[in-house]
């Protein structure tokens, strides 16, 4: 729900006359999630007041990947500092989710309104403005953390998979005796899932360990959606059926250039998050697939409760979690470092504060 202009917490530092001046002279514009506001080193001509959504402010480390060092929410303000001491952004601005509705205020009219302002209001705007720097300080110092988590992460998993290795020899060496031993076609068919599921969580350690690193490698071909989207009902039909959830599978007959290993993991993640959320209660999920302008779109809808809007902001960052024990908070993260190495972008949809529809929008570089 976009709340109103006038109701921004920027807004309260001035008196009535000046804040019908901003209201009048505020450009609304809506993004979806993924969508860059402004760029590190961009001119800033803009206060811009958060109306709906989330915004997350990030800076470029030596490596050239982004690192988020705050979130600005709805009745928030940001791009404020460029606005008040003439430099450049100091950092990009991108929206996290869909729809965020900003009221864009030209800087010029902000700094004639802040002549305006009683010296009542220029205080509160520079306590509010203090503590938005204590905030990002803390934010941080929180990334560092995440980082120094996230090469242990990266040090358990290559350990993982060197354990690993012996048991899934033995494992595959078993079906294949079986398979020489009894020639039924039930047997055959639960051996191939066996093998398949044993490919599945070797390529889940090797994922870890690479996005740990921040080094997501692709293995691009010719992929035909409707084919990718039943061998996933394959991998993945007894296991739903077991937990009592109905899938509902739409695709289209649609061949696009893509990993079909990842983009099927993408799949799973955001699957069997909706079933953990289901807590063993009936559920229906539904997977559909179409093209979208130059691209193709995944949606991936459930009935069960949604994400807390406390955390729906930073679903896709390392570490969130909500409700799951067991959970490591790396799931949607790696969802969306693999959606984003196809060149893509990841995103949900909310309604009455409920998360209730995941999209997935990657480049069709194939042909229907």
């Amino acid at each position: 729900m976009t709340s109103n202009l006038k109701d921004n917490i920027f807004l309260t530092f001035f008196r009535p006359a000046t804040v019908e001046k901003l209201t009048k002279a505020a450009e609304h514009v809506t993004y979806r999630a993924g969508d860059m506001i402004f760029r590190e080193g961009d001119t800033a001509d803009c206060v811009c007041l958060v109306l709906c959504g989330s915004v997350h402010l990030f800076k470029r480390d030596p490596a050239g990947n982004n690192q988020t060092i705050a979130f600005i929410r709805d009745n928030d303000y940001f791009g404020e500092f460029g606005v008040l001491d003439d430099h450049p952004r100091s950092a990009g601005a991108q929206a996290a989710e869909s729809p965020t509705v900003l009221g864009r205020l030209p800087k010029a009219i902000v700094r004639a309104a802040l002549h305006e302002a009683p010296e009542k209001g220029l205080t509160r705007i520079v306590l509010h403005v203090i503590e938005k720097i204590r905030q990002t300080n803390e934010r941080f110092a929180e990334e560092r953390l995440r980082k120094e988590r996230q090469a242990m992460i990266g040090e358990m998993a290559a350990a993982i998979i060197h354990d690993f290795k012996n048991p899934f020899a033995v494992i595959q060496m078993a079906t294949y005796l079986i398979q020489k031993q009894d020639s039924r076609p039930g047997t055959k068919e639960c051996t191939d899932l066996i093998e398949a599921q044993i490919a599945h969580m070797s390529a889940m350690a090797e994922d870890i360990l690479l996005f740990s690193k921040g080094n997501m490698t692709l293995r691009i071909a010719p992929v035909n959606l409707a084919d990718l989207l039943g061998q996933f009902v394959k991998l993945s039909g007894q296991y739903l059926k077991q937990c009592n959830v109905r899938l509902d599978i739409s695709p289209a007959p649609i061949t696009v250039e893509l990993d079909k290993e990842k983009i099927m993991r993408v799949l799973q993640n955001l699957v069997f998050n909706a079933v953990e959320a289901f807590a063993g209660k009936p559920g229906l999920i539904s997977i559909s697939a179409r093209k979208e302008g130059n691209g193709i779109l995944l949606r991936v809808a459930d009935n069960g409760p949604g994400i807390p809007e406390s955390i729906r902001s930073l679903v896709f960052e390392p570490f969130t979690t909500q409700g799951k024990p067991k959970g490591t908070g790396l799931g949607m993260a790696i969802a969306r470092s693999f959606v984003e190495a196809h060149n893509g972008k990841i995103w949900l949809e909310s309604a009455c504060g409920q998360v209730i529809i995941f999209y997935i929008l990657l480049p069709a570089r194939g042909k229907k």
